[in-house]
């Protein structure tokens, strides 16, 4: 089920951390009835209802056949030691209060480190507002172990814990002004979409907010650690897919760490930074379009939808420069959208867009690709085709 949840609909990297942080102690207390609460509580879309019902209840009946409580009973002493070794360097390096200092004041806001050893090198930070509380995660892998593969952590640590408490701040800025960011978004992201891609970074909004998000890193860092290892940071991070981090970390630094009179908090501060991201924009050449594969600039439905009529009879994929005339929909089985009897896709006038006439049926799951390995009938004018796409949704009852 969880494979399928991943394949259908996306479910993977934060989006299984959103639903643990919502979830009671034990799976055993978990009955019907905080099933759905769960689900209402602002669960990430890709947790479908429906899917996210079914998914603990099997998670429940796991934990009860396999005894998952003695186990983790069992494993106690080690998720002790992982914790004390932890705070050690968390409450001596880390100050919380940076956080409302910095971005301005979150009243009644609760902060939760999670150790999560089988996360490895990734981390996440989820954010959870119940009955008016307001609880901001940092759910914490392990990737460093002592001589006997205990969990170990080093100052190093200070920095992602950081990272993750900064989503719960830029997240909700960088989405208010989504239509803002947008032009400078997605004419920079090409320059670093194929390392960003590597990273699980698909988007130009993600591509926005990992960048805020690593600028205050980069700044916490200094406030904790110093100038010369924040801007050993800054480096780092450029050479990650970021090659602008360094000018950004300067510009909060010297723009809104410098003038707090001016800027109360950093949602003020937040047009100062959409124009340095229209300037940076205006700065990078659009890339070639005869040796840069052709993007997909718009689905609809959107890829991972959940909630689309049945009643719709076209899907439309928009690209980002003229097509030649052929296409490639890739794709068969119940999964792969019927079509109406005698019907074939057909390009726009300036050949941006196809459309694929489609008979659906309601709560029903489809996938299909866009260009396979074998089919690529999907090129631009010039030749270079389409790097092979996903397209996943599901029709509501």
């Amino acid at each position: 089920r969880a494979r399928r949840l991943r394949q259908h609909y996306g479910v993977s990297y934060d989006a299984p951390a959103g639903l643990a942080i919502r979830l009671p102690e034990t799976m055993a207390e978990l009955v019907g009835e905080e099933i759905w609460l769960v689900e209402r509580d602002g669960l990430d879309g890709r947790w479908r209802p429906g899917e996210t019902r079914r998914f603990l209840e099997l998670a429940r009946d796991f934990a009860r056949v396999s005894r998952f409580d003695k186990f983790f009973a069992d494993q106690r002493p080690l998720y002790e030691l992982a914790e004390a070794r932890a705070r050690r360097v968390i409450e001596r390096d880390m100050d919380l209060g940076w956080f409302d200092r910095f971005f301005g004041e979150r009243p009644g806001a609760g902060f939760r480190i999670v150790i999560a050893p089988l996360l490895g090198g990734h981390n996440y930070g989820p954010r959870r507002v119940t009955l008016g509380r307001e609880e901001l995660y940092c759910i914490l892998g392990v990737w460093y172990s002592d001589r006997d593969g205990r969990p170990a952590f080093s100052r190093e640590v200070i920095g992602t814990v950081a990272h993750e408490f900064n989503h719960s701040y830029v997240n909700p800025l960088i989405d208010a002004r989504r239509r803002e960011f947008a032009a400078a978004g997605q004419r920079l992201f090409p320059h670093v979409e194929k390392e960003l891609r590597r990273q699980a970074y698909g988007h130009w909004s993600v591509m926005i907010i990992e960048s805020v998000v690593r600028a205050a890193e980069v700044r916490y860092v200094a406030h904790a650690r110093g100038a010369a290892i924040a801007r050993r940071e800054a480096l780092a991070q450029a050479r990650r897919g970021f090659p602008w981090l360094p000018q950004l970390a300067e510009l909060i630094e010297v723009e809104y760490e410098g003038n707090r009179a001016r800027y109360k908090s950093f949602e003020d501060f937040m047009p100062r930074v959409v124009s340095f991201f229209d300037e940076l924009g205006e700065t990078m050449p659009a890339p070639e379009e005869d040796t840069v594969s052709p993007r997909v600039v718009e689905l609809s439905p959107p890829h991972g939808a959940y909630d689309v009529d049945p009643a719709l009879t076209e899907l439309r994929v928009s690209f980002d420069r003229p097509m030649s005339p052929s296409y490639a929909f890739v794709g068969g089985g119940e999964t792969f959208p019927g079509r109406p009897e005698g019907s074939a896709p057909r390009w726009s006038e300036d050949r941006r867009s196809c459309v694929l006439p489609v008979r659906l049926e309601p709560a029903r799951q489809y996938r299909l690709s866009l260009n396979s390995a074998l089919f690529d009938g999907f090129r631009s004018d010039e030749g270079v085709k389409l790097e092979p796409r996903e397209w996943t949704f599901s029709t509501r009852e």
